[in-house]
């Protein structure tokens, strides 16, 4: 049967079908209420509220717009916020906002709309808006913890941790008044702690925990979770309680083994206990586990690893998203300040040391900015700025340039700056292009005299100031400050001595500092360098060699260091090498001349004098005024009989060098090439007259072209008194008595031979002394003393058995003394000496006549005209031996 037609009733069945899970004949029915134009507002208004608890929001739309219109103006506020609903569960917030404006015109203090506004437009991303509609709650009823907790939500949303710190202190201190003993205060507190030390109140945070953990007792388990234990690990490191901490981040992990925040707090530990290796692994580990969407506290706990292990890179890119905005988290705002204000310490203060980490020129604008928008953010939220700031901030204005030398200078005499603001002070004092006074420097180490990194700017100030004795002291008190070795700037403290020793010409000491430095970092090229010019001032080839071929290897070598290199190579006796080396030098920098000129003697020490010439010459295209490469020039001409290059490029050296006695020297050997005499006789002369010793090759070479051009007596004249300058020359005694022979002076040759021989002190050759002794028989042999040349004639065939000349000599003497058999002993010995030679035979063959043996003497004198067919002499002799030889036969 049909339902009648009672509004109470119809209203009644429509809620009984919502029950029954069934809308439409729910609708049906309510599709009559709304046709009835006697249907009261409310009876409209709660059907449709039935209709939308029971999940039908879409149904519940039509009765309450239609009771909306019935009520008109006296609409009640529960109408309006009943609606909106509807309309926001049926996916049309624009249509639920417009109910919700039109119902706040009409009642303008209705908090319950006021705080549906307000969670539409959080829906919508508006939190602005919505922000307001629940100032507006606030402002009616300030007491209404939902509407704090929105509001405390949308800042901390938003990232704005003072506003939502200043409500969870609210809600802490409303609800520790009215409800102590509930969960919801201790989760206020605890919030609240976490934001005060966002916000760097470390002290107020703390006593929140403590707060938290003393009066929780019936809630326990929301305190000591893993957010919190990390939070007072935090707290404690940052007071220097590493037990506490220890402990604390120990019962984390066995919570939440996983969590990047007490991952990176455990890296933190290990840091600082000196296992940063591990710490290292635990830090990466973190780091991979942290996500793209990850918090600010999380990306703030794992920068503070990084810091903790001087991986500032790291750092910077972790906390650069926060300082975007820092009042999202002013610690990470204060972090990231920190991380570039090391940064530019490190960068800088590596730079004055020479380690290849080139300065970011962004870097100090980029500090500035920082600082003044963390100041922004500390004023603009009316919170006091911390006292870290204040150091930092500094240190900031130091490094961009914004202080001058009196702010340093002040600065230095500052009882209250810590050892790292007073380093980063005497770094940006070097910057200036003042220098800072001796005295401040001083004041600065009597401020700080326990910390190495301080010594270490010390001494770079105290070089600058050009003070090298006490800037070495420095150096050396803060490696007695550094024990560790492993402290970044420990090497760098060995490379400044060893640096400063090379400056005062110290090199052995420098060695030793610039060992001790490329043991710990060997990567460092300028390092490398300065090793490389110490081993080069101590003419050290192999150390030259070792420190050049690191050079290569990083490629900071440069043509010149290459030529050095090659240099060096040659001194250890591997031309091979340092031709290579040099081949590649002049094929990456062409017009070096210097690497072509030391090319050109690389080559001409191996031999090859044509690639030395080519070589030479390429080095004057690029530098004609080089005279090395032009003396090179001459020379391998010379070897390879190239008289006119010789003498062209000789007379450009003459030119260029018009006093050099060498150029002149050169310049005669090439006259003497091209066969004119006269030419080089002057050229030697000049050379002579030019050169304060000159050497004995020159007198050498003088006087042969003098008896070339004047005769035996003129060179003998110019060469005898040479004999008292050279008196262990040899070669001049030789050359003496061979002048005084050609000259006809036979005594006074045979009384040079005579003093050379009985010269003990004269260090003669025994084939020298066998020339001697022959000379000296022969002019004995000549002058009819044949026992004495006998004697010497002798000695020479001792000292020299196997020279066929000796024995001829010796031969004729025992033939002028009538010994025959003895002379045809010598004369054999000369034949089987030089068998291609017919002279000892026809010796032979005449000495064998003497004696009457007609077929040896036939024998030898055959032997000697088969050697030589066209002696007319010979055939003759052999005729007549062969007619003896008949006749006796």
């Amino acid at each position: 049967a049909s339902p009648p037609e009672d509004a109470d009733t119809l209203m009644r069945w429509s809620i009984l079908y919502a029950r029954r899970e069934e809308p439409e004949q729910a609708a049906r029915i309510v599709a009559r209420l709304i046709a009835s134009p006697h249907t009261p507002s409310d009876v409209l208004q709660r059907a449709g509220e039935h209709l939308l608890q029971e999940g039908y929001a879409s149904h519940a739309i039509p009765p309450l717009e239609s009771a909306r219109q019935r009520a008109a103006s006296a609409a009640p506020e529960s109408l309006y916020a009943a609606l909106s609903e509807a309309y926001r569960q049926s996916g049309q917030p624009q249509m639920a906002l417009d109910v919700l404006a039109d119902g706040l015109e009409r009642h303008p203090a209705a908090v319950t709309l006021l705080k549906q506004s307000a969670r539409l437009h959080m829906q919508n991303g508006k939190t602005a808006l919505a922000l307001d509609y629940l100032e507006a709650v606030v402002t009616h009823r300030p007491e209404d913890l939902e509407a704090r907790h929105l509001m405390l939500e949308i800042h901390y949303q938003r990232g704005e941790l003072a506003a939502a710190y200043r409500h969870a202190r609210w809600l802490e201190t409303y609800l520790g008044e009215h409800l102590s003993r509930t969960t919801t205060r201790e989760q206020a507190r605890l919030l609240a702690a976490t934001l005060a030390a966002e916000l760097l109140d470390f002290s107020t945070s703390t006593a929140l925990l403590e707060a938290a953990c003393g009066d929780a007792a019936p809630c326990r388990e929301n305190v000591e979770d893993v957010p919190v234990l990390a939070l007072k690990a935090e707290l404690a490191l940052q007071t220097g309680e590493e037990v506490s901490a220890a402990r604390l981040t120990e019962q984390a992990l066995r919570l939440a083994p996983d969590s990047p925040r007490v991952l990176a707090l455990q890296a933190r530990l290990l840091a600082r206990q000196g296992t940063a290796s591990e710490g290292r692994a635990l830090f990466e580990k973190a780091r991979g586990l942290l996500s793209a969407r990850a918090s600010a506290v999380e990306r703030r706990a794992i920068a503070q690893a990084a810091l903790e292990l001087d991986d500032l890179a790291a750092a910077e890119s972790l906390l650069r998203p926060l300082a975007e905005n820092p009042q999202r988290s002013p610690w990470g705002g204060m972090l990231y300040l920190e991380t570039l204000v090391r940064q530019a310490d490190e960068a800088f203060l590596a730079a004055d040391l020479e380690m290849a980490a080139p300065v970011p020129k962004a870097l100090p604008q980029r500090i500035r900015e920082v600082a003044q928008s963390l100041r922004q953010c500390f004023e603009s939220q009316k919170l006091p700025l911390p006292a870290a700031f204040e150091g930092w901030e500094r240190r900031a204005r130091w490094l961009s340039g914004e202080a001058g030398m009196d702010d340093f200078i002040a600065a230095c005499s500052d009882e209250t700056l810590t050892p790292e603001e007073m380093a980063s002070c005497l770094l940006a004092a070097r910057r200036l292009p003042e220098t800072l006074p001796v005295e401040q420097l001083a004041a600065a180490g009597r401020r700080a005299p326990d910390s190495a990194l301080v010594w270490l700017h010390l001494s770079l100030g105290m070089e600058r100031c050009g003070e090298l004795d006490a800037a070495l002291r420095a150096a050396e008190r803060s490696l007695a400050l550094s024990t560790r070795a492993s402290w970044r700037w420990h090497a760098g403290a060995w490379f400044l001595r060893a640096r400063l020793h090379y400056r005062q010409g110290a090199l052995l000491s420098a060695y030793e500092a610039i060992r001790q430095a490329l043991a710990l970092r060997e990567d460092e090229p300028a390092w490398q360098r300065l090793a490389f010019l110490v081993a080069l001032g101590r003419e050290d080839a192999p150390g030259v060699v070792r420190h050049a071929e690191a050079l290569r290897a990083s490629g900071a070598l440069s043509p010149q260091d290459a030529c050095h290199l090659g240099r060096a190579y040659r001194q250890m006796g591997d031309p091979q090498t340092a031709r290579r080396i040099l081949q590649e030098t002049v094929r990456r920098a062409p017009e070096f001349s210097e690497a072509w000129r030391l090319l050109a003697e690389t080559e001409a020490a191996l031999g090859a004098w044509g690639e030395a010439a080519r070589c030479a010459e390429r080095a004057l295209q690029s530098r004609p005024e080089d005279t090395a490469a032009l003396r090179l020039r001459v020379r391998a001409a010379l070897h390879l009989g190239d008289g006119r290059a010789a003498r062209s490029r000789a007379l450009s050296l003459t030119k260029s060098l018009p006093s050099d006695a060498e150029a002149w020297f050169l310049l005669a050997q090439a006259w003497e090439l091209l066969s004119r005499p006269g030419e080089a006789l002057a050229a030697a002369r000049k050379a002579l007259s030019l050169h304060e010793n000159p050497p004995p090759d020159w007198h050498l070479r003088y006087v042969n072209l003098l008896a070339a051009q004047e005769g035996a007596p003129a060179a003998l004249e110019s060469l005898l008194p040479l004999l008292a300058v050279f008196p262990q020359e040899t070669r001049f005694r030789l050359l003496a008595v061979q002048f005084a022979l050609e000259a006809g002076r036979e005594e006074e040759a045979l009384s040079l031979a005579q003093s050379a021989l009985q010269d003990e002190a004269l260090p003669l050759a025994d084939s020298d002394r066998a020339l001697l002794h022959m000379l000296a028989g022969r002019i004995l042999r000549s002058s009819g003393n044949l026992d004495q040349a006998v004697y010497h004639l002798t000695e020479a065939s001792r000292l020299t058995p196997q020279d066929a000349g000796i024995w001829m000599e010796l031969g004729r003497a025992y033939e002028k003394r009538r010994d025959m058999h003895r002379a045809v002993q010598a004369y054999e010995r000369a034949c089987a000496l030089s068998p291609e030679n017919p002279e000892p035979y026809h010796l032979a063959g005449e000495a064998y006549k003497t004696l009457k043996d007609y077929p040896r003497a036939e024998r030898a004198i055959r032997h000697a005209a088969a050697l030589s067919p066209t002696n007319v002499q010979l055939q003759r002799l052999l005729a007549s031996l062969t007619a003896l030889n008949i006749v006796h036969g």
